[in-house]
This record gives C-alpha cells, sequence and structure tokens, in this order.
C-alpha cells in the first residue's frame, strides 16, 4: 500500500501479528518497521520519508546496503492523484478534479509582488453553481508571483495564508 509522506521498501510479507515501528533507526528520515512473531523480532519495511528522500535516493540507499526488498512502492506524495491534491488544498473531496501536465519546479524566479489576481472560472471543483465568471481577489499581505525555472507560462502565486475556499481566494 503506497504512503503519502514515505517510500515503503518491503523485505517480508505484512502477515505478522504484531509490528513495532523504530524512527530513525538506520539515520535520520530511514525508519524500521519490526514484524514480531512469537517472540522474535524480524525486519518487515524499511520506510523513507518522502521529505528527505526521492525514491531515488532511497533505492540506491537500499542497493548500497545490500537489502533484499520484494516490493517497493514510492510515497504518492511523488505522483499525487488530481483528488488528493485538490483535498489536500481545499480541505474536502473534489467533484472530479482534472489532472494538468505540470513539472515540479527544481527553481522559482520572483517576478514581482501580487496584490490582486484575476480569474476566470466556474468554480465548479470549488462548490460553486458553474456559471463561468471572472473573480478577482486582493490579498491583505502582497503574495509573491514567481515563474519556474523553464519560464514557459506556469505562474506561482505564494503568500503567507493563501487559500481557496468555496468562496474563491482568500488570504
Amino acid at each position: 500500500m503506497p504512503y503519502t509522506n514515505e517510500h515503503s521498501a518491503r523485505i517480508l510479507a505484512p502477515d505478522f501479528p504484531a509490528y513495532r515501528r523504530g524512527n530513525d533507526k538506520f539515520g535520520v528520515g530511514i525508519h524500521a518497521i519490526w514484524g514480531i512473531r512469537q517472540g522474535t523480532v524480524y525486519l518487515q519495511a524499511i520506510r523513507f520519508s518522502a521529505s528527505k528522500f526521492t525514491a531515488a535516493e532511497a533505492k540506491r540507499w537500499i542497493d548500497k546496503h545490500d537489502f533484499d526488498v520484494k516490493k517497493f512502492e514510492p510515497s504518492t506524495r511523488e505522483n499525487p492523484s488530481p483528488d488528493y491534491l485538490f483535498y489536500q488544498f481545499h480541505g474536502k473531496q473534489s467533484k472530479g478534479a482534472k489532472a494538468v501536465n505540470m513539472h515540479y519546479p527544481k527553481t522559482l524566479i520572483i517576478l514581482g509582488k501580487a496584490y490582486a489576481v484575476e480569474y476566470l472560472s466556474n468554480k465548479w471543483h470549488g462548490g460553486g453553481d458553474g456559471t463561468t465568471a471572472i473573480y478577482r481577489h486582493k490579498f491583505e499581505t502582497p503574495a509573491i508571483v514567481c515563474m519556474d525555472e523553464r519560464a514557459r507560462g506556469q505562474l506561482y502565486i505564494l503568500g503567507n495564508g493563501v487559500k481557496v475556499t468555496d468562496a474563491g481566494i482568500e488570504g
């Protein structure tokens, strides 16, 4: 089963009657999952914090340390579903969120400050009635407008407390 915040490296099948977790057992962000059966403890899995390791880095660590991994599952953070992202952003289930092709930026270039933003939306996914209109939101404190290293038309609005609710953008 994939985890949101951890890459999982299964060493033994998860069929133990009891488990224990050892956080940072193999280093910062590298956790041990111990399976316990009839008083004997087995290393069942190793988990890697996705905030500290990419899936590729976790696999390299496993290879370097000669663990016999039966199954590796990367964190869903590296390839999250549109519905998961919608829930993380809005705090509620979507009505069928759709993905657009984006990459994860390595660098953000600051273009300036945003005092307000106008956007065309039907607010369907935010709980609106589907009527398309232009919405304007003024920020309480200026937000930062950035583009990524590719400079291909994706803008990022970064602000303290900027969030989207049923009413639109807040913050």
